[in-house]
């Protein structure tokens, strides 16, 4: 039977006394690729970080590897977990290896310094995102893509058994949304990297992901296969817009194309 890496059961939380998730149960396998999609405000992002622990729950419960995720010690819980926000922070002109090398940190005890392994895992990641030839550049000289694909870098250094991603394509043209998107789905299928990503584009996530949680209003909507998941009914409700469902020829997956509303008011 395949492992449970996160369990949530009734589940709310959001910032202060405000909830912006309400209600929330799924279930994540070992080896998932699950995509979080809903509109903006829908609680998304808000969910990734009650998953993450940097928001605490204010109801219900979330078990990590079967043990309620506030029992876990900090430190064994970031070395089997990474987190890939939607951007790639420039305040300090680090240089993308030792960016990549920052994902090592769960790793080193007190003060002792990087060892091989360290060195071996950053050369892996930087080698996997493409970014072997920029590894001594400054993360201020580059391009946003390339910036992302070096928090991408960081992530993957780390070793982690499960990598949670905000939008973490968002700033990437289409050939490494591609690449960055196969790649964590060989991953998954090869290591068993479990993968939860919050995604705006819904053909994308109809490509590469397992499963979809469709969520509006912080409440999980619809969840299931792309199939199961992305369906006309399911995306106007959500969005309040109209869409053709219908397949990719190439894949047989959905394939969502706007209908567009002239009408439509804000």
């Amino acid at each position: 039977m395949t492992e449970t890496m996160f369990s949530l059961t009734s589940l709310s939380g959001g910032y202060g006394a405000e909830s912006v998730v309400h209600d929330v149960s799924l279930e994540i396998r070992k080896g998932d690729f699950l995509g979080i999609l809903g509109p903006n405000g829908s609680g998304k992002s808000t969910l990734l970080r009650l998953m993450s622990r940097v928001l605490k729950p204010a109801k219900g419960t979330i078990l990590f590897c079967g043990k309620d995720l506030s029992q876990w010690p900090l430190g064994e819980f970031c070395r089997r977990t990474a987190f890939v926000p939607q951007e790639a922070p420039t305040a300090f002109p680090f240089t993308v290896g030792e960016m990549a090398l920052m994902g090592r940190t769960p790793h080193l005890r007190g003060l002792s310094f990087e060892g091989h392994r360290d060195h071996a895992a950053v050369d892996k990641a930087l080698a996997l995102t493409d970014l072997l030839p920029l590894r001594n550049r400054r993360i201020d000289e580059l391009s946003a893509g390339e910036r992302q694909r070096a928090i991408v870098a960081r992530a993957l250094a780390q070793g982690p058994a499960v990598l949670l991603g905000d939008e973490p394509t968002s700033h990437l043209d289409i050939g490494h949304q591609v690449r960055i998107l196969d790649l964590m789905k060989n991953l998954c299928r090869d290591e068993e990297l479990t993968v939860v990503l919050v995604l705006h584009d819904l053909n994308m996530a109809a490509e590469y992901c397992d499963r979809i949680a469709l969520m509006a209003d912080g409440r999980i909507v619809k969840e299931g296969s792309p199939g199961e998941a992305l369906t006309r009914e399911a995306i106007e409700t959500v969005y309040k817009t109209p869409v053709v469902v219908d397949k990719n020829p190439a894949t047989g997956n959905p394939r969502v194309s706007l209908a567009p509303c002239r009408t439509a008011s804000f």
